[in-house]
């Protein structure tokens, strides 16, 4: 790939640039420190590097410095930034009201303190009072029942469905929903 000396190279050009651009991601301070900024940014500088090296064939002296992979490379930066950014944006509804615990390790005394816990009960019972009584029904029936879901995390929609009295229309549709609640695939 590219050596110490060639990467000092490419961090004495576009550094800054990185900095600034790591500076800009912002939303959740647990998956976009700056720290963790930095390093993806590091990561898509390398992995644009070796894409521009296989889509010109050169390599990276005959590359670094030319104004097509000045442009390439840039690009390759911002695009890093946006795509972040927007996986942030997609999770903020679940994520707006957290912190990072290893910076504020005194909110696991407070929660402890008012006998919550970290139990994923209770994180479901947080993000459940953003469902809808239908969500809340097919949410409840599938936690209840873990053999709902399949090895590969399938939701049995018949059998929800059968044991709802409702449609396997309806509980699609609340899965679909929950699903972009919480940001994850049932």
């Amino acid at each position: 790939m590219i050596s110490g000396e060639q990467w000092e190279k490419y961090e004495d050009k576009y550094g800054r640039l990185m900095h600034k651009i790591s500076r800009n991601i912002s939303g959740d301070a647990a998956v976009a420190s700056l720290e963790d900024n930095y390093g993806d940014l590091c990561v898509a500088a390398l992995e644009s590097i070796k894409g521009f090296q296989k889509k010109t064939g050169q390599d990276f002296d005959q590359m670094f410095g030319t104004k097509l992979f000045d442009q390439y490379t840039k690009t390759c930066l911002w695009h890093m930034k946006g795509s972040k950014g927007a996986r942030i944006t997609q999770k903020y509804p679940v994520t707006k009201n957290t912190v990072p615990l290893h910076e504020y390790p005194g909110v696991l005394t407070l929660m402890e303190e008012k006998g919550c816990s970290l139990e994923l009960e209770d994180f479901f019972e947080t993000i459940s009072s953003r469902f809808t009584p239908m969500e809340k029904r097919v949410a409840d029936e599938v936690a209840s029942e873990p053999s709902l879901v399949n090895a590969k995390g399938k939701v049995a929609v018949g059998k929800v469905a059968r044991n709802l009295g409702t449609t396997p229309y309806f509980v699609k549709k609340s899965l679909k929903s929950i699903e972009k609640k919480i940001g994850n695939e049932l």
